[in-house]
């Protein structure tokens, strides 16, 4: 197991990656992804906001008097804050989780976190689960992308599973034990679609890249899924990581090269036009 610790910066707000050898910049998958349009994540905002707003009108309306636009940046960014914290505590259990995956011991677990280890643990055990890589980068040389896997893991499968799943009828493991790309999810809203989009770039790359510039080619990859972790349990979820899948995602990549492009819009032609500062989108 490997975890490679890839430069990235950040341009325009989105991840991008650094090949450590060549210096090359791709955008990270998630980056990619996100060119997809989520109306979900906007309603949801707006309703986080509008919540706190009214929980905390005499605060708001106090702060209003003295510094209004304390105020409204107060209401604005209360699903920021909100989210940070949710996604703070999946972080902490992220974390623990790849310290299990590499046998370390003593790790330290609150009694929030502590469910969800059980649960992991009891899939862990039930489809005697061996991790081969965690959160181990990926890169696409041929399709200008990079992102980092949660874990590329071999285990069990009944031929049950293998048929919902449309795995082989061998896996590409040790003894015909099937591997698979698996994204542990931690939040409350479940798994959404669009990770299918992430699992199947993460599949399609050309290689695993490590922090010294070392190419590893890409194991066989015979699934990719989820793996829905909550206090009350665990769904492990079969993702689609078809052709459609992969062309969706290419297109979103084709989308989002688009949109970072500068010249899209030509120089005026009238004397004496309107000015205005472009800048990539």
């Amino acid at each position: 197991m490997t975890t490679p610790k890839i430069k990235t910066v950040s341009i325009a707000g989105d991840r991008w990656y650094i090949d450590p050898l060549t210096g090359d910049k791709v955008p990270g998958v998630s980056s990619v992804k996100d060119t997809l349009a989520k109306p979900g994540l906007l309603y949801g905002a707006v309703k986080v906001a509008a919540n706190y707003a009214v929980d905390n009108v005499d605060t708001i309306k106090a702060l209003a008097l003295t510094d209004r636009d304390a105020a409204v940046d107060l209401v604005k960014r209360a699903h920021t804050r909100a989210w940070s914290k949710k996604a703070d505590s999946g972080t902490g259990v992220h974390g623990i989780i790849e310290e299990l995956l590499r046998g370390h011991k003593g790790v330290k677990v609150s009694p929030d976190q502590r469910k969800y280890v059980v649960h992991y643990a009891a899939f862990m055990q039930l489809f005697n689960v061996k991790a081969l890589f965690v959160e181990t980068t990926v890169w696409s040389s041929e399709h200008k992308y990079a992102g980092t896997l949660d874990t590329i893991l071999e285990l069990d499968l009944t031929p049950e599973q293998v048929a919902a799943i449309g795995a082989p009828a061998v896996g590409s493991g040790d003894n015909g034990r099937y591997v698979g790309i698996v994204d542990t999810k931690t939040g409350a809203s479940g798994v959404w679609a669009e990770t299918a989009l992430q699992q199947v770039a993460y599949k399609n790359a050309d290689y695993l890249l490590l922090a010294n510039g070392k190419h590893i080619d890409m194991p066989a990859i015979d699934f990719t899924a989820a793996l829905w972790l909550r206090p009350e349990g665990y769904s492990f979820l079969p993702l689609d990581s078809g052709q459609a899948t992969w062309d969706a995602f290419i297109g979103l990549r084709d989308a989002y090269y688009w949109n970072k492009q500068v010249d899209s819009i030509g120089q005026p032609l009238n004397e004496g036009a309107i000015k205005k500062q472009w800048r990539p989108r």
